[in-house]
């Protein structure tokens, strides 16, 4: 883990303090150029990127990251042909790039805290589901799960009823039926 004696760049640790001066330099002029380059113009893009190659402009790591940026970029356009493309000569030089501890920690934390939240929120939602269901099973309401069961009983219990009214009736007629005497009232 670095101490407070290194300087960083673009995610690059410097323990040198003239080669992170360097670098911070480099890190100025990559942002001036990336401002006045058109990267639309691929000729532009190629006359800058040799220039800066015949120039050995760039030392450290921040700089081989923009050539190699433009020469990728050079590589796989195709109106530029590949053998117009210089290399990039590199000095020897032993630079880390690491991650801070920091920001490790926080994903993992940060995913923690997402899985105890996704956790909760299903069950939450498994509850909400089973107490639906225990509504819809209780209540005496057609619902879609039970209304052709309850349209069918209530035109049974129809039929029942109009069944015993017309048995009523028929008892009643067999009985008027039954009587063979009329009175007649008499008016005098």
């Amino acid at each position: 883990m670095p101490n407070d004696s290194y300087h960083v760049i673009d995610g690059y640790y410097f323990e040198d303090n003239d080669l992170y001066r360097e670098a911070l330099k480099e890190s100025n002029g990559v942002r001036y150029v990336k401002t006045r380059t058109d990267m639309n113009n691929p000729m532009q893009v190629l006359r800058i990127y040799s220039k800066m190659i015949e120039q050995r402009m760039f030392q450290t790591q921040i700089g081989y990251n923009y050539l190699r940026e433009l020469q990728v970029y050079l590589h796989e356009h195709p109106a530029i042909p590949n053998e117009s493309i210089p290399s990039i000569p590199v000095t020897a030089q032993v630079v880390r790039q690491t991650v801070p501890e920091k920001k490790q920690d926080e994903p993992k934390a940060h995913m923690h805290t997402r899985l105890w939240f996704s956790v909760i929120l299903n069950i939450g939602l498994a509850v909400a589901i089973i107490i639906m269901f225990a509504i819809a099973a209780s209540s005496s309401n057609p619902t879609i799960l039970n209304y052709e069961n309850q349209i069918i009983d209530k035109y049974s219990d129809w039929e029942k009823e109009l069944d015993e009214r017309e048995r009523e009736l028929d008892r009643k007629a067999q009985t008027s039926s039954d009587i063979t005497t009329v009175i007649v009232p008499k008016f005098d």
